[in-house]
């Protein structure tokens, strides 16, 4: 006979802790200074407000009068599950010493924190409906390559992409794009993760990313080996701004730029040009799987799952047919993008991206 899981029972306070609760709530200056950080979650205090000072640059007692004062705040409040399913009387003693220990400032900035983590909940809701499944699934597993950690570690403000744009006959249709295509990108990083630090926000990365548009007429129509020409020499003549990819960088062409006004608003993706700064015609028979040097990146992936999974060229990890924990290389992503039968876009459907790769798939890849 099957049998069914079930949920352990929460760890209910033991009676003296309780009895310490409900003497704390009628008395509160009876509690020790080390009672009360235990109360309210900030014991050891020292290494609390060491914590608290590595993740927000304040100490408990700064961050307690900002939050005071106002509840545009970018941390979220957690909630312990075992407190929701305590036995009411217990929850109603818990509650009451909380109320009686905490200061009125402390009271302000829980009130604001709640209102905070309130808003960023309904932000969040409202996110979700305007990404697509697949695209959601991809970004979350990318979270778990370590992309993050790279880029908040690295010294440079901003990371991202040089985008170069080569089609300049419609700048009405040109700012359109451009204006899609930066809101696809913190949609993106909305869902973004750090699986190593349960307090990290994506705000980090929202507030630091960057395009570095070049618009030089000289691009017009231009081949890809031309442009890969050009980036090359912006990266050899220092023009570049730091933190910018330097092996990877971004085009865009009137087929791209149409692609944002055929599939706006979002969950529909339209896509950008992602080029191989290395390539060349005469690498063009090394490569694998039809890969020409470029590849169309989904406006809502280029900053997520293709910045996180891009094996760059020059990594002792790369090879034409490499995967390397979720990391894939140029050929790779090409294949894979090619499973996207309306705009052959990276990323494809994420059943399709994950780490395993079964050869029977080629068979359904369609051909440009």
């Amino acid at each position: 006979m099957a049998t069914f899981y079930q949920r352990p029972p929460p760890k209910v306070p033991p009676q003296k802790l309780v009895e310490r609760w409900e003497q704390g709530a009628t008395d509160p200056a009876s509690l020790t200074f080390d009672e009360r950080q235990h109360l309210l979650n900030q014991h050891p205090y020292g290494r609390c407000d060491d914590f608290c000072k590595a993740q927000t640059g304040l100490t408990i007692e700064e961050l307690v009068q900002k939050a005071a004062r106002t509840d545009d705040l970018s941390s979220l409040k957690r909630i312990s599950l075992d407190v929701i399913r305590w036995p009411i009387n217990i929850q109603d003693t818990y509650t009451a010493m909380k109320e009686a220990v905490m200061t009125d400032d402390e009271k302000k900035a829980q009130a604001n924190a709640d209102r905070s983590y309130d808003r960023r909940m309904d932000l969040d809701r409202v996110a979700r409906d305007r990404i697509s499944v697949h695209d959601l699934n991809n970004i979350k597993i990318s979270n778990k390559v370590p992309w993050v950690t790279c880029v908040c570690n690295q010294i440079q403000q901003h990371w991202g992409f040089v985008c170069i744009r080569t089609s300049f006959h419609d700048e009405s249709a040109w700012h359109r794009f451009q204006h899609q295509f930066e809101e696809a990108i913190d949609l993106g990083l909305t869902f973004v993760r750090n699986p190593k630090d349960k307090f990290w926000t994506p705000d980090s990365l929202k507030q630091r990313w960057k395009i570095q548009w070049v618009e030089d007429p000289v691009n017009e129509n231009a081949a890809l080996e031309d442009i890969c020409g050009y980036f090359r020499i912006l990266r050899d003549e220092g023009k570049i701004e730091p933190g910018l990819g330097q092996d990877t960088f971004l085009y865009i062409d009137s087929a791209a730029i149409q692609s944002s006004l055929d599939h706006c608003p979002l969950p529909e993706r339209g896509y950008v040009l992602a080029a191989d700064a290395s390539h060349d015609a005469t690498k063009l028979p090394t490569y694998l799987h039809g890969f020409k040097g470029s590849v169309r990146a989904a406006l809502t992936g280029a900053f997520t799952t293709f910045y996180a999974r891009l094996i760059p060229r020059g990594s002792p990890k790369d090879n034409p047919a490499a995967e390397h924990n979720l990391r894939q290389s140029w050929e790779v992503i090409y294949k894979r993008a090619k499973f996207d039968g309306s705009q052959n876009a990276y990323p494809p459907v994420s059943i399709m991206n994950r780490a395993w790769y079964d050869p029977i798939y080629d068979s359904i890849i369609q051909n440009e």
